[in-house]
């Protein structure tokens, strides 16, 4: 009976422990509970939300202060940065003044003994100066976008240019015969040569790269299509420095700023396409031909020659910057200013006239982009052979006008044949043969054409040593 006591008084003592214990563990939780309930559901009409969607003010409400705090923590990061850069600004302009001031004590001194010396090395200090000192890059840039010299691209891209490779050009190599680019050829190589080198400042620094690069086609062969693809795979701004587009914008001396201001932001904000449309007008210095073929303008189109070569030296690996040109004629500059033209840019991309193995690509692929398609029965090889001669801008326009809406719907029951599409093509004109032939004559003075031509000569050697003189 004393041990049962005992028990029963020991749990007698371990009583009250238990007691304590709950209240501590669960109250203040169901309390919370209750509270949020009274707060946010209590006064609630949820007669009306049967599928529980939930309240775009209750969320707002639970996520407002958590994002307060990352946007307090990013605004103070910027303003840290700000206030850095402003004490830099105001440093950086206190050195100057300070350095101008020593500068100018120097001068003095030099005029005294020197002379005519001093003021020679005041002009040199002066031409250094930069024209948009204290200018900030949004203004500059703003600037440029106000005259429609920085411009937005067309969503273009590197497949839109559609051909096909040249098979054959193996064969003709080996016997003798250098065959034209192809299509998918001149795709290629502007990925090659302008598209990877721009993909970081690293790589443009190691990889071959060029600098300056020139279209030279016929008209409407892809060119400008090229141009917008290029600047959209590598995300590049564009400045548009064609003649016709910066006339009677910055006239005069301030030409020089323009220029100045265009290749500052293309640095800063690389990559960077610099497109001059026309750019053997630029190079021309025979009135007489410009008269001819350079139409009214308020400006004369070599006005940025001098500062386009002066910028262009500047460039240096890493900056990411590349110059297109465009022509249609580029055997308009003769003589000096055909020597210069040439060796300004250094890569030369001729666009041929799409062959038999481009158009069978060419007319399935405008077709379909133009909302049409091609039956199994269509002649596709007749087609080819007909429109060779035309341009793939040309065969784009015949693509257009043809497959308007209504015709577009009657495509089930009439499909395309080659006589329709041959009754919209023949109102088009193909590109001359002296055109394209004049076009060959320049491209075969190139000097990477002169280099192919030169293993020529050995054979006068041989001729010279001795089998000459046995035939004579």
């Amino acid at each position: 009976k004393k041990g049962k006591k005992g028990k029963k008084g020991k749990d007698e003592g371990d009583a009250p422990v238990k007691e304590e214990i709950c209240p501590n563990m669960f109250v203040k939780g169901i309390e919370g509970s209750v509270q949020e309930y009274v707060n946010t559901w209590q006064d609630r009409d949820e007669s009306t939300n049967f599928f529980q969607k939930y309240d775009p003010e209750l969320v707002k409400d639970a996520l407002r202060p958590l994002v307060f705090e990352e946007v307090r923590f990013d605004v103070d990061e910027e303003m840290r940065v700000l206030l850095q850069n402003l004490k830099d600004m105001v440093a950086a302009e206190r050195a100057a003044k300070a350095g101008k001031k020593g500068k100018k004590g120097k001068k003095g001194k030099g005029k005294k003994g020197k002379g005519k010396k001093g003021k020679g090395k005041g002009k040199k200090g002066k031409g250094k100066k930069d024209p948009t000192e204290g200018r900030s890059m949004e203004s500059l840039y703003a600037e440029l976008v106000s005259n429609s010299i920085v411009q937005p691209v067309p969503n273009n891209r590197m497949p839109d240019f559609i051909g096909g490779f040249n098979y054959l050009g193996a064969t003709l190599e080996k016997a003798g015969i250098v065959p034209d680019a192809s299509m998918a050829q001149v795709r290629q190589t502007v990925s090659e040569y302008c598209i990877l080198p721009m993909a970081s400042r690293d790589l443009h620094q190691k990889v071959p790269n060029a600098k300056t690069i020139l279209f030279f086609g016929t008209p409407s062969c892809g060119k400008t299509l090229l141009s917008y693809s290029l600047c959209n795979a590598i995300g590049a701004n564009f400045f548009n420095l064609s003649p016709r587009n910066t006339d009677a914008k910055y006239p005069g001396k301030s030409v020089a700023l323009m220029m100045h201001m265009v290749f500052k932001v293309a640095k800063t904000m690389a990559p960077s396409v610099i497109y001059i449309d026309e750019v053997e007008k630029v190079f021309c210095t025979d009135k007489k031909k410009m008269k001819e073929y350079g139409g009214v303008m308020h400006e004369p189109f070599s006005r940025i020659k001098k500062e386009l070569l002066k910028e262009t030296k500047q460039l240096q690996p890493g900056d990411r910057v590349i110059i297109v040109g465009n022509s249609q004629i580029p055997y308009l500059c003769a003589k000096k200013d055909e020597k210069a033209f040439m060796e300004y840019f250094q890569k030369h991309m001729y666009f041929p006239l799409p062959d038999y193995a481009s158009m069978r690509i060419l007319w399935p692929g405008l077709i379909d982009r133009h909302g049409g398609r091609l039956d199994y029965e269509f002649d596709l090889s007749t087609l080819a052979h007909i429109s060779e001669g035309y341009s793939a801008g040309t065969i784009n326009q015949v693509c257009r006008t043809m497959l308007n809406d209504r015709r577009i719907e009657k495509l089930d029951r009439k499909p395309l044949s080659v006589k329709e599409v041959l009754n919209f093509l023949c109102k088009f004109e193909p590109v001359h043969k002296d055109t394209d032939q004049a076009l060959r004559d320049w491209m075969n003075k190139l000097p990477n054409r002169r280099a192919k031509d030169a293993p020529k000569e050995p054979k006068k050697d041989g001729e010279k040593k001795g089998k000459g003189k046995k035939k004579k």
